[in-house]
């Protein structure tokens, strides 16, 4: 049986702007420092996005460290959701991590649009991050 080692939750304190034709860092989780070689992560996120005029999919994201130029957890091409122009979308995401050798993880959400033609508003967001025994 797994044992939570940390945990860590982070949201969002104001609306964070998605830009219509890029890749938007939404949240940065806290670094949780490792107390053995290996663990296992468990990264969920949810963002209560604005979807903007155009927008068909969304992508979420994460990422491994402060930045959406780490390394890409997961595939998110599994990740895309069909959405509604004009409307709210409620999106989740869910991924494990397996560490090894590693002194912390830092994990990161982004958010990409297809084909909007304005920016859209990630009005809530969350990232939680739990370390459990490998």
């Amino acid at each position: 049986m797994a044992i939570v080692i940390s945990a860590d939750v982070q949201a969002i304190d104001n609306p964070v702007d998605v830009l219509a034709t890029e890749e938007t860092p939404i949240v940065t989780g806290g670094a949780l420092s490792l107390t053995s070689d290996h663990a296992k992560a468990v990264i969920r996120g949810w963002v209560d996005l604005h979807v903007p005029t155009g927008a068909t999919d969304v992508v979420l994201a994460i990422y491994d460290g402060e930045e959406i130029t780490g390394r890409l957890v997961g595939n998110n091409a599994a990740d895309v959701t069909t959405v509604t122009a004009g409307s709210r979308a409620h999106l989740t995401i869910e991924l494990t991590d397996l560490l090894q050798n590693v002194g912390e993880a830092q994990y990161t959400m982004s958010c990409t649009m297809t084909a909007a033609t304005a920016d859209g508003q990630a009005v809530n967001a969350l990232l939680e991050t739990m370390l459990l025994t490998g």
